[in-house]
């Protein structure tokens, strides 16, 4: 093979490599909404108009105009995938590549943008969406959540500090503390119905809005670890 066109080659070659490096990665939607089903944690980035995403936009969807991206705070430890009306739409490309410019290096596009989305008929939300209720967290008396956590199936989830945790707690209950749930979800089973707890009602709440919002199925305690104690019932020291 002669000389010049072996440097050619091997130019083109070089020139693939590096326009390869540079390109924006994607995702399909079937993949995204098995994500979305799944719980994954996932930031959904709509890049058109205010106006536009009014009408209509992906469940789950956060609406930053292109131009908005750099002051949007979107987090940098979750996978971005931002997406436009259609796939001839390009805003969406720029706007990824923008975000892998800012060190956004999970930056990826939606395949077939909204468009595709909806011909699969993936969930849309828009003015005519029907607002869908929040789910609630069961309450159990303190007789039936022993009789419960007895019988298995039921994780005591303790959502107090860890000192005092090892001061006392259910027997068999695992502790996150409410300050660090959201981030330690993975340590919580789902396929068993959560007892959560804490000394305080409020506190509590707040720890059933999370593990519902990830989709546990979750159960209140009235009178949390005190209203345990009243009944004489055992406890357990770490």
């Amino acid at each position: 093979m002669m000389p010049g066109l072996v440097g050619l080659i091997a130019g083109v070659l070089i020139l693939n490599a590096f326009a390869a490096s540079f390109a924006t990665s994607s995702v399909s939607c079937p993949k995204l909404r098995r994500m979305q089903l799944a719980k994954e944690s996932v930031v959904l980035v709509d890049v058109r108009p205010a106006s536009e995403f009014a009408i209509a936009h992906i469940q789950g969807a956060v609406n930053v105009p292109g131009g908005e991206l750099g002051s949007a705070g979107l987090p940098r430890n979750k996978p971005v995938v931002v997406y436009c009306p259609a796939e001839s739409c390009n805003s969406a490309e720029t706007a990824a590549e923008n975000l892998r410019g800012m060190g956004y290096s999970n930056a990826a596009v939606l395949q077939g943008g909204m468009a595709e989305w909806s011909r699969k008929g993936y969930p849309l939300v828009g003015p005519e969406s029907p607002a869908q209720p929040k789910p609630k967290p069961g309450r159990l008396p303190v007789e039936q959540a022993r009789e419960r956590l007895a019988q298995g199936g039921m994780l005591a989830l303790d959502v107090r500090p860890s000192e005092e945790f090892a001061a006392g707690h259910l027997p068999g209950a695992r502790n996150i503390s409410l300050e660090s749930l959201g981030a330690e979800l993975s340590g919580v089973p789902k396929e068993m119905d959560i007892l959560v707890y804490d000394r305080q009602a409020g506190r509590t709440r707040k720890a059933s809005a999370i593990l519902l919002e990830a989709g546990y199925r979750v159960f209140e305690l009235p009178g949390g670890l005190v209203g345990w104690v009243k009944k004489g019932y055992e406890l357990e020291v770490k």
